[in-house]
């Protein structure tokens, strides 16, 4: 038998024994009734100020990102959202934070 075809059934055995590992791990049933106790546990009474700044809005990534943002923001209610583009700009980030 040839060297590369003794290399080639080594990977091979190590695919299969490392191929179970790979299985994508979905998200818990129970994930969303922890964030629903989270949001229960927080007093609604108290005015919260987030900022989130973004690395640039020119992208429509980080826009889609700033929208879903401003609508869990105004979903929780009570939260003042301040806004900040980054504009590729890692010392204007900074700076803004």
């Amino acid at each position: 038998m040839s060297r590369k075809t003794k290399l080639l059934l080594w990977v091979i055995a190590l695919l299969a024994l490392i191929a179970p590992a790979a299985v994508p791990v979905l998200a818990q049933d129970g994930a969303a009734d922890l964030y629903a106790d989270a949001i229960a546990s927080c007093p609604n009474d108290q005015a919260l100020t987030i900022m989130a700044s973004l690395p640039d809005l020119a992208f429509p990534f980080f826009v889609h990102m700033q929208q879903q943002i401003a609508a869990e923001a105004e979903a929780i209610g009570n939260i003042t959202l301040i806004q900040l583009d980054g504009e590729n700009d890692a010392t204007k980030q900074t700076a803004d934070v």
